[in-house]
């Protein structure tokens, strides 16, 4: 019951905070709506509410009666000497806690009544609730002329009886209402005008209350238009779902109130103007935004005024986008996900994501970027994923990274890279996976990946490496690695290729280097067999010729012996 109840609390506390900014709509929209069907369907309206009154005012008297017989009974319990005892905080008597425990109490004398202890001793530990308290005489006898007789005569649940003379433990004891099986029939309410009515529970009046509010919720927050939008329903509590998606628009569709996720997708929304989403229906609660595969050609400064709540913005796919301006992402201190893959990107102002300071994803990729101008990321304090893959950068230079200290993931795969500055990758410490892939690395110079301490995941595969001596010392730091190194493979020398990545080479290719470079040979097995050193081939020929001869003696003198029948 407790959890149903807690349940129940943050259920109807969620749903107060979603409709608190629209309290004053909701009642207009309500009161008018009530009008109009009231003046429309007046007379049938009354005679449902009649009906409804009248079986509410039923189940009630139904309810009075029952609770006035348990009553009576128990009273009739007490007078026969059968106590109901409960455990303690049983709570009410639809607990399913309760345990009924029959006390006999035998009377010494048929003409005296049992004492006030042995009372006290039987319902001392019983717990009820406190509004079915009553207070009783010294004797558990209760006359005909008693109040509590008077109560269930009149079926009245309110009246409490005072008694006087009341004295010891039993000032107030707590009426027990023992569980009995529901009594079956027709409930006690006559039926009027030949027509049957069922009395209505509490459950029902609950779901006619949510009913109505249900029935409203689309008229106060507003609708999309069906010609615009494919999908407009609320998500509770978040907001509104609303997916416009292949409709040619060229700006915002009609839009309900408090919309939580907006899908634009695939339309031919051009520029997106400064305040273009600074309205009511996406200020409140626009978390999720889809602009994907459109043909957006600017951004202009402050377009995303007023939806401060962002958290996910998707760009992707506008081709033409070509440059970012310095405001384009100005208000987004929320955003934590910006996808600007395939939208022919070929450089960033200074400052772009300094008003995007906790961002967590930024992917680059599929862009036209030559390089990545110094101090892009300034600001971006929680930038944890970073993908430049499929760009045309050459050089990293060695300001890139400034900023992005807790950055984890570097993806640089399937570029042009040919140089890696010294102190490039500085600011990395927590870098775990850090992707070079397919690039046009020769080499790599070990101080380069010093600073990357907590570095897991190296991968170079797909880059034309020199394993003469200049990779020595790049070939001792993967053996000194403590993470995994994937790649690279060798380009040159010629007889190196295709034997495998660099870690996986023998060391005697690099055991004299870098006086002598690798030889053919030092990956090769040896296949001749080695020279036979005589001096310790012939004392052990003897030694096995001394061992043979005496085995041969042995065997003569037992071969003889048994001849001889010894």
């Amino acid at each position: 019951m407790s959890k149903a109840f807690d349940r129940s609390m943050k259920s109807e506390d969620a749903l107060r905070s979603y409709f608190k900014p629209l309290e004053k709509e909701l009642v207009d929209t309500v009161n008018k709506k009530y009008t109009e069907l009231l003046d429309q369907y007046k007379d049938d309206f009354l005679i449902k509410l009649d009906g409804i009154i009248d079986g509410v005012s039923c189940y009630e008297q139904r309810l009075r009666a029952q609770k006035s017989k348990k009553l009576l009974r128990d009273t009739t319990d007490f007078q026969r000497g059968n106590v109901f005892t409960w455990l303690k905080n049983s709570g009410s008597t639809e607990s399913g806690n309760i345990v009924k425990n029959i006390h006999n109490i035998r009377e010494t004398d048929a003409h005296t009544t049992s004492s006030t202890a042995s009372h006290s001793a039987v319902v001392r530990d019983i717990g009820v609730r406190s509004d079915e308290r009553l207070a009783l005489n010294n004797t558990p006898n209760i006359p005909a002329s008693s109040p509590l007789n008077y109560v269930a005569q009149n079926q009245s649940l309110d009246v409490r009886p005072k008694v006087r003379n009341v004295t010891g433990p039993l000032d107030t004891l707590p009426l027990p209402l023992p569980i009995r099986q529901k009594e079956r029939g027709r409930y006690p309410c006559s039926l009027s005008r030949g027509r049957k009515r069922q009395c209505l529970m509490g459950d029902s009046i609950i779901i006619f209350r949510y009913l109505l509010l249900l029935s409203v919720t689309t008229t106060v927050l507003g609708s999309c238009n069906d010609t615009e939008c494919e999908i407009c329903i609320p998500y509770f509590p978040e907001g509104m779902l609303v997916h416009c998606t292949n409709k040619h628009l060229t700006g915002l569709p009609e839009l309900p109130y408090n919309v939580y996720e907006l899908q634009l997708s695939h339309n031919s929304i051009s520029v997106l103007k400064t305040g273009m989403f600074n309205i009511t229906e996406l200020t409140q609660r626009l978390t999720l935004l889809y602009l994907d595969n459109n043909k957006i050609t600017e951004i202009q400064s402050s377009a995303f005024l007023g939806v401060n709540k962002l958290k996910h913005l998707d760009l992707s796919h506008n081709t033409n986008l070509k440059s970012l301006n310095s405001g384009a992402l100005l208000c987004l201190s929320s955003l934590q996900y910006l996808d600007l893959q395939s939208t022919g990107l070929v450089s960033l102002a200074q400052g772009v994501f300094k008003s995007v300071p906790v961002m967590e994803i930024l992917l680059l990729s599929f862009n036209n970027f030559s390089n990545i101008p110094p101090n892009s990321f300034e600001g971006t304090r929680e930038l944890k994923t970073l993908d430049f893959s499929n760009n045309n950068i050459k050089t990293l230079e060695k300001n890139a990274f400034n900023g992005v200290v807790i950055l984890i993931h570097l993806n640089l795969s399937f570029n042009l890279i040919t140089n890696i500055e010294r102190s490039t990758f500085q600011p990395l410490v927590n870098l775990r996976n850090l992707k070079l892939t397919y690039n046009k690395l020769v080499t790599i110079n070990t101080n380069v990946l010093q600073p990357l301490q907590q570095l897991h995941l190296l991968e170079l595969e797909g880059n034309q490496w020199d394993c003469t001596c200049s990779a020595s010392n790049f070939y001792r730091w993967i053996h000194s690695f403590h993470g995994n190194v994937t790649g690279p493979l060798c380009a040159t020398p010629q007889f190196l290729i295709g034997k495998g990545d660099l870690g996986h080479l023998p060391s005697e290719c690099y055991i004299h280097c870098p006086k002598h470079e690798p030889k053919e040979n030092c990956w090769l097995p040896p296949t001749t067999a080695p020279p036979i050193n005589l001096n310790e081939v012939i004392p052990r020929l003897t030694n096995l010729a001394y061992v043979s001869l005496a085995f041969s003696v042995i065997s003569v003198a037992f071969i003889v012996a048994t001849s001889m029948g010894v």
